[in-house]
């Protein structure tokens, strides 16, 4: 029996989701997105961008707010 198959197919499915972990972890791609390429459900609350660490938003007033990354 052939199992080379299914072997390339998880080396595939675990670059793909490598690749979908740095596109989020660097703000290019939403939470969202990355999810449903790799087969997840999507939810509401996924379509959102995953901050960098350090990042902070200037808010209209001119206050800043530390962004903490959702867990």
């Amino acid at each position: 029996m052939d199992r080379s198959g299914g072997a390339r197919r998880q080396e595939a499915q675990g670059k793909l989701a490598d690749r979908q972990s740095t596109l989020a972890r660097a703000g290019i791609a939403m939470r969202s997105e990355t999810r449903a390429a790799v087969g997840l459900p999507v939810r509401p609350e996924d379509h959102v961008f995953i901050p960098s660490p350090g990042v902070q938003v200037i808010q209209p007033d001119g206050s800043v707010t530390p962004v903490t990354p959702a867990q």
